[in-house]
């Protein structure tokens, strides 16, 4: 069976080579934009708000999105995008003959296959790092020969034509992680930022009670992850008393590759609800309160100038053993700092009577890393790249 296997798998990839050699003769089409996210799980994050500014506003413009998932081709397409099927030959097609293409990670966020040699390459990623990323978290693990190897073809496909950076802080970080040099970055906002910046943007759900949102981030090691639904009877007695006496709700969203390890369920009394399908950037503007630990979202949440609460209860670990982390925690927090459940109680506690403390430590993290976002930047972005065309 592991021989049927192994030759099943070296038919296939055969078989992308080859349709890849096809491909690869067709020319680019001008002004045809193809962008895709997460690789090609999801309709969100950076992507997917430079593309809908694409749509809405440079109808000169051909704007695909190439997604895995079904309904949100269906969602897109009827609501005056155009969107394909992941690893379809139409997807793969428009892939390969793009003139500029929008990630949010690598080319596999667009199609299996490395089709996009020929484009324009702009790597938008999916937040401010303060875990590290790329080359640099590869130097944090320890890697044997064939997996560096690895690593060194992966790096060559990576390369992108152009970064984007928020700060000038974050533009050294994506030279090292990305071995890319100043000429290639862009120093601007991120696309999904500029939500916030929209007066109209709609509050999400329970309009009636203060929203905190639970937003970890991704961690290698999947052994221990914090779950506000797994407490014990005496926390989940303690966290219930201080969500009804304060009107408040938890809203746990999971980084999308820890969430699928985890299996679900809500508090008895509905005081802990976990999101997975939402709009991460429409929750974070809903949310009176962010509690979250090494997750670039915090870096985003700043711009609202709102409590945030780092519960690093694996902070030794996480920082040497795991995914490693650029800065100490202490000298870039967008808060209160906990370790336990008893101190992040009472930290939520104190925000929740008074959410304007700790606001001159968000405005000096929020001026040295998210500097350049001002809810423009998707138009800044478009207009760059327009003008080297």
């Amino acid at each position: 069976m592991a021989g049927m296997n192994k030759t099943i798998k070296i038919l296939k990839q055969s078989g992308y080579l080859i349709i890849a050699l096809f491909l690869r003769l067709f020319p680019k089409k001008r002004n045809r934009w193809v962008f895709g996210a997460w690789f090609g799980t999801s309709f969100s994050d950076n992507s997917k708000y430079l593309y809908l500014k694409v749509i809405k506003d440079y109808k000169d413009i051909e704007a695909v999105w190439i997604t895995k998932d079904k309904d949100e081709i269906k969602y897109i397409n009827s609501h005056g995008g155009k969107a394909l099927l992941y690893g379809s030959f139409t997807a793969d097609y428009y892939a390969a003959t793009a003139d500029v293409v929008f990630m949010t990670h690598n080319y596999v966020d667009l199609s299996p296959m490395y089709l996009i040699k020929k484009a324009y390459k702009v790597q938008l990623w999916h937040g401010v790092a303060f875990k590290k990323i790329g080359r640099d978290a590869i130097k944090n693990n320890d890697q044997n020969i064939f997996q560096s190897l690895k690593s060194k073809i992966i790096n060559v496909w990576e390369d992108c034509d152009l970064y984007i950076a928020p700060s000038d802080e974050y533009s050294n970080k994506v030279k090292s992680a990305f071995n890319t040099t100043d000429d290639k970055i862009l120093k601007v906002g991120q696309p999904r930022n500029d939500i916030f910046f929209n007066e109209n943007t709609a509050r999400h759900k329970f309009p009636d009670k203060k929203i905190i949102t639970y937003m970890p981030t991704f961690r290698d090691n999947k052994d221990f992850s914090f779950d506000f639904s797994k407490l014990n009877d005496s926390q989940e007695e303690a966290l219930n008393s201080l969500l009804n006496k304060y009107n408040a709700v938890i809203i746990q969203k999971k980084h999308f590759v820890n969430a699928s390890y985890s299996k679900f369920k809500n508090s008895t009394e509905e005081n802990v609800i976990n999101l997975n399908k939402v709009d991460t950037q429409e929750l974070l503007h809903s949310s009176d309160i962010l509690i979250t630990d090494y997750s670039s979202c915090y870096f985003d949440f700043l711009l609202l100038d709102r409590p945030i609460i780092h519960f690093v209860y694996d902070y030794k670990y996480y920082s040497e053993k795991d995914r490693g982390v650029y800065y100490d925690i202490k000298d870039v927090c967008g808060g209160k700092i906990c370790f336990d459940f008893g101190s992040l109680l009472k930290s939520m506690e104190a925000y929740l009577k008074d959410p304007s403390l700790d606001s001159d430590q968000r405005s000096k993290v929020r001026r040295q890393f998210v500097t350049y976002d001002d809810g423009n930047s998707s138009d800044k972005i478009i207009k760059y790249i327009l003008g080297r065309f």
